[in-house]
């Protein structure tokens, strides 16, 4: 165990001195990298690094997995069309995790899409531009309430040229997280139960990435892709009725995040909080709220301003209609809003309101 924590404790350090060197180039942020796509964290101020009770949230930190046998599948999509420019532009992700003999499994594929885009309706000016992060994850328990997880990750960047602003290319950039969570149970009663849990993770250590842009050259440069450390907390709470079954349930989470290797001008710009509160009833319906703040100059956020987002939940246990089949079907829908000032620019901003959505299936798996 002592060997795990050195490596971690090396690995932070090398990362910050990492941070200080001159790489060329610009820091990629809002990709398919680190931009979150799973509904419930985006309303919760993406602050899952300790919450492992949703199934994709292993993409926040690989300890996430979840150690109970379960099979579960999902697909979620966020919506980026905060411009008339921007009307066809997305995020998604997709993916799979489940319980093995000898510890927690998940895939994930996540990608940014433009679409397909025409520049004034001229049919030979179309371009579509992409990027994907593919991501295998591995968690176990090494000790009863602690868990330990490793996720490798490929990214990539591609675009399709037009005579404005030419084609892009890139290498396949590998890149690997850590983290760790630990679980503390407070207290089990006849009629309620809680449990907290403590999760950190560091992200994006890896190769080096290069783009090529048939625009401006031929050459491939260095791009800096952003690394992050977090650390959070997830407070898990049920009350149950005489039958034993949930009544109510609730998850509180907050999370800190700071980017590691910003540029000379960004250096005080690299801290993100997030908390948010989820409430569950009757393990059916969900209503969720939560705040995030970043220090990112985006068009559409003022910066280090908190921003209150909202959505809610649907669950479907196929037990409960009296279909003996261990699934349960969850359906998540957030509203993101963006800042009034520049989405009501006439000709420049299409609405005042993103949204994504999210379906995700589990299977209580009796395969192990």
């Amino acid at each position: 165990m002592k060997k795990i924590f050195i490596i971690f404790t090396i690995t932070i350090l090398y990362s910050v001195n990492f941070a200080q060197e001159n790489y060329p180039g610009y820091l990629y942020f809002g990709t398919s990298l680190d931009m979150i796509t799973n509904p419930a964290s985006i309303v919760m101020g993406e602050s899952f690094v300790a919450n492992p009770n949703n199934v994709s949230s292993f993409i926040e930190n690989p300890a996430n997995l979840s150690p109970s046998k379960h099979l579960g599948i999902y697909y979620n999509y966020r919506s980026h069309d905060w411009s008339e420019a921007a009307k066809n532009f997305n995020f998604t992700s997709v993916g799979i995790s489940t319980h093995t003999g000898w510890g927690m499994l998940g895939f994930n594929m996540s990608q940014f899409s433009t679409g397909t885009n025409s520049i004034n309706f001229y049919s030979d000016l179309i371009s579509k531009e992409i990027n994907r992060t593919y991501q295998l994850s591995l968690s176990k328990a090494v000790f009863k309430n602690l868990f330990v997880g490793a996720s490798l990750k490929i990214f990539n960047h591609s675009k399709t040229g037009d005579r404005f602003s030419g084609g892009i290319e890139s290498n396949n950039a590998y890149l690997i997280d850590l983290g760790f969570r630990y679980n503390i149970s407070l207290g089990i009663a006849t009629h309620f139960q809680n449990e907290l849990n403590i999760g950190t993770a560091i992200q994006n250590f890896g190769t080096d990435y290069k783009e090529q842009n048939s625009f401006f050259s031929d050459n491939y440069y260095l791009v800096r892709l952003p690394k992050f450390f977090k650390i959070g907390f997830a407070y898990s709470f049920e009350f149950k009725n005489e039958s034993g079954t949930s009544d109510f349930e609730g998850t509180i989470t907050g999370q800190y995040k700071n980017l590691l290797n910003p540029f000379e001008d960004g250096k005080f710009d690299v801290d993100y909080w997030g908390a948010g509160l989820e409430l569950l009833v009757k393990n059916i319906f969900c209503a969720r709220v939560g705040f995030i703040q970043t220090p990112e100059r985006w068009l559409f956020y003022e910066r280090a301003k908190p921003i209150l987002r909202y959505g809610f939940g649907l669950i479907v246990p196929f037990e409960k209609l009296g279909i003996k089949i261990p699934l349960l079907v969850s359906v998540d829908y957030s509203f993101i809003p963006i800042n009034s000032n520049s989405s009501n620019q006439e000709g420049f901003s299409a609405n005042n309101m993103l949204y994504a959505i999210g379906l995700s299936v589990r299977y209580k798996s009796v395969f192990f």
